[in-house]
């Protein structure tokens, strides 16, 4: 794969890591964006997961992903029906609104499972690997650790504008449907119907909003494989450094395909392991990972969402003081416009100890990337892997690797047999891939 030539980039720290983002890269980069190789993406990731974990499964979920995808769309043809019936019939009006809000309601804010069995779909794959704790005594409760990542594609960070002109849009249906219903009543009470084409000119305005959300935001591949291959850093750290965490803890490393607004991979999950013990609330603390894309702007979330949901503040501190540990800046901000909402989120209903790490692109950055890879190749075929997309990966595996520590302190030592030795195993297949002088194993 080729990268920057204005900026040749090297990472004497993470030198495997880069070569394995690479490649991965490399695999689908003449794709059209949103077709991730998930199998060869969660096959590579698999094999490094099995080096240092003691369990390593897969688990296959039901996926619409045009839901998520032509989300703007399916919006903008709402207000194209609104406009052409307000024209026409204020009947056919009322009743296409109120099916178009109702629809949106189940989709995407109730996320009614019941549409993942009904609408067709795909499979996709969630991926864990566990490193067991070395206590196991029945009278010492097992405490968890759980880090969640992606491998999907997602939309660029475009700015604040962006953001808001999704709530606007957002808002503007369900107040648009109440506007058609009471202009209805009165046209029956009345027999005047002149808040119907009223509703149909304001929903040609806002379709103008709901194609540009569809017009704009690029895709970028590469801050969401970087949270993957940050768990995969963390890991190969925490068996390499024997870390005394895993005395008290199981690390679980949980990587999904989707990112989708409807966050399927995680539902999928939580469904399947809600009487799996390892993921007791009372002793399970969960870091998801959402975004990781500048080294300047690593970011927990402590609040999120239009109700503002709260995320663990004793955590929180705890990564702050993680970060001025090891000298990594990082910012506790709350999280009121960019969508879709992190993973956090679909945890924070039924765990308490949880929080979202993210580190987005600033629109400053993201033009000086956009502009240096012009210039690397016109057809925009190469994908870039830009330094500070490395730095960023490195840090927050830092980051993480001393929160770790931190939260083993926070808990009385208890004597444990440590010559108990961890079983571990490795995938071997014939396919072989070579970058330079680094193997990666298929």
């Amino acid at each position: 794969m080729e990268t920057d030539q204005l900026d040749q980039p090297t990472y004497p720290l993470d030198s495997s890591t880069s070569k394995l983002l690479q490649y991965l890269l490399s695999q689908y980069s003449d794709r059209p964006f949103g077709s991730v190789n998930e199998s060869l993406t969660m096959g590579q990731f698999r094999g490094e997961l099995q080096k240092v974990c003691d369990i390593v499964e897969e688990e296959s979920f039901k996926i619409c992903p045009y839901i998520t995808r032509h989300k703007w769309l399916l919006i903008s043809l709402y207000f194209v029906g609104i406009m052409v019936c307000g024209i026409l019939s204020p009947l056919a009006t009322i009743i296409v609104s109120l099916i178009g809000t109702i629809l949106y309601w189940l989709i995407y804010e109730m996320q009614f499972s019941v549409l993942d069995f009904v609408l067709p779909g795909k499979q996709s794959l969630n991926l864990f690997g566990v490193i067991n704790g070395s206590l196991h005594e029945e009278d010492i409760p097992k405490r968890t650790l759980l880090f969640v990542s992606h491998i999907s594609d997602i939309r660029k960070d475009s700015g604040v504008m962006y953001h808001l002109t999704g709530i606007l849009v957002h808002f503007s249906l369900y107040i648009l449907t109440i506007f058609i219903l009471i202009g209805f009543i009165i046209g029956e009470v009345y027999n005047n119907f002149v808040l119907i084409p009223i509703a149909s000119i304001i929903s040609t305005i806002i379709l103008f909003f709901s194609m540009s959300m569809y017009i704009e935001g690029k895709k970028n591949k590469v801050s969401g494989l970087a949270t993957s291959l940050c768990l995969m850093k963390l890991s190969q750290r925490l068996k390499e450094d024997n870390s005394p965490v895993l005395e008290n803890y199981s690390v679980i490393f949980l990587i999904t395909t989707s990112i989708g607004e409807r966050h399927e991979g995680i539902r999928a999950f939580l469904k399947r392991h809600k009487k799996d013990e390892r993921f007791n609330p009372k002793n399970t603390t969960i870091i998801c990972l959402d975004e990781l894309d500048d080294s300047e702007t690593i970011s927990c979330y402590s609040k999120e969402g239009f109700l503002f949901k709260k995320y663990d503040q004793t955590l929180i501190d705890l990564i702050k003081d993680a970060s001025e540990s090891e000298g990594i800046g990082i910012q506790c901000v709350t999280n009121r416009i960019h969508q879709p909402f992190t993973f956090a989120s679909e945890f924070s209903g039924k765990y308490s100890r949880v929080v979202p790490l993210t580190a987005k692109c600033r629109s400053v950055k993201r033009k000086f990337r956009e502009e240096k890879e012009k210039n690397t190749k016109q057809d925009g075929s190469v994908i870039c892997v830009h330094d500070d997309q490395m730095k960023c990966v490195n840090d927050c595996s830092v980051l993480l690797l001393k929160v770790c520590k931190l939260l083993d302190t926070s808990i009385s030592p208890t004597p444990v047999n440590k010559n108990k030795p961890l079983n571990t195993f490795s995938m071997h297949q014939s396919t072989m891939n070579q970058i330079d002088d680094v193997p990666i194993e298929l």
